[in-house]
């Protein structure tokens, strides 16, 4: 990049740099919504079996009553 510690940027090199390289910035990203991430949750094959042994479980508990 052809820069020096002891040297300061000039003005121009400083635009020209930014045009080069880009702005220093992190682009925002929009936030998940509560029913993306439930969504994204739900794909989980870990979840997805506790949740089946939930609902049998619970089946089996009002059957036995």
């Amino acid at each position: 990049m052809a820069s020096r510690t002891d040297m300061r940027l000039h003005e121009d090199d400083f635009s020209k740099r930014i045009n080069t390289f880009g702005a220093n910035v992190i682009p925002q990203q929009r936030a998940k919504t509560f029913l993306r991430l439930m969504w994204e949750a739900l794909q989980d094959l870990t979840l997805i079996v506790l949740i089946v042994a939930a609902f049998i479980s619970l089946a089996l508990s009002l059957y036995i009553k």
